[in-house]
């Protein structure tokens, strides 16, 4: 079974905030940062492809919730920033279901300023350029035919890490995975991220942070532990909604009829002023 990582991500067993004290910047603060979300139709169809753009502003991070009737047969294999839209797409596993099931995309928007930039590499890690951050992330699976699933996306400080892992049955076609990492200013006024776990067990399970007061969240990643390997997948991805986008929720669940391995769900906020 092919596994595709370059470093392992170390997460704490209880929420963490790693903070990045920030001097007087000549980065603006994040100006007019809204939540974009679309929903497709709650359907039976075998792949789903959902935008959402930032009409007139700069994309900055994203997410994504499926929900719906997958019955465990349904996972995310594409998490895909641009300049001005956050694309994912969902899949139904070879076995498929006829249950009715819907996807959500998250766009976090904002007004544009110098700096900001998407970087894209064949590989499981994206760097961005030397004076910049990471402000938001993704990854794609090419190529698997719903039979390879997006185990983590985590951003870090300069560096975006991606795990694609083969179901338990493994995959018949050839794939590779693409890793993306939404860059933005070095000095962008409280640019921090928060680090949060659910403990191992072989259950369903969620995990929640909050940003520091005053910030404002711009993405968030996941980071399924254990890898139980091809048997989880990740179902809720999302920034809090408005009034105020301050948090994240993360959720996995496990594939077909589950998997007595224990596991373990992490995530880490990016959040920042604005």
């Amino acid at each position: 079974m092919r596994l595709a990582r370059l470093a392992a991500v170390a997460l704490a067993a209880s929420v963490i905030g790693s903070q990045f004290a920030v001097p007087a910047s000549a980065a603006e603060t994040l100006r007019a940062l809204r939540v974009v979300t679309v929903n497709s139709l709650a359907e039976s169809t075998s792949v789903r492809t959902v935008t959402a753009t930032c009409t007139g502003q700069r994309l900055i991070g994203g997410g994504f919730y499926l929900d719906g009737d997958t019955q465990g047969e349904v996972l995310i294999d594409k998490v895909l920033p641009s300049a001005s839209y956050f694309q994912v797409r969902a899949r139904e596993t070879p076995k498929g279901t006829k249950g009715l099931w819907w996807l959500r995309t998250y766009a976090v928007c904002a007004d544009d300023q110098p700096g900001f930039q998407v970087v894209g590499v064949d590989g499981p890690t994206a760097t961005c350029p030397a004076g910049k951050k990471v402000t938001g992330g993704g990854a794609e699976v090419i190529g698997g035919n719903g039979e390879v699933i997006l185990n983590s996306m985590v951003p870090g400080v300069t560096t975006v890490n991606a795990v694609a892992v083969e179901d338990a049955n493994g995959a018949a076609a050839a794939w590779s995975l693409r890793t993306y990492a939404v860059c933005g200013p070095g000095d962008l006024p409280g640019l921090q991220r928060v680090n949060a776990l659910a403990l191992g067990d072989s259950n369903n399970k969620h995990v929640a942070s909050t940003c520091p007061s005053g910030a404002r969240t711009l993405s968030v990643g996941w980071d399924i532990g254990n890898r139980t390997p091809g048997l989880v997948t990740p179902e809720i991805v999302v920034p809090e909604t408005p009034p105020w986008a301050t948090g994240s929720y993360v959720y996995a669940r496990e594939l077909g009829a589950g998997t007595s391995t224990t596991w373990s769900l992490g995530s880490t906020l990016v959040c920042a002023f604005a």
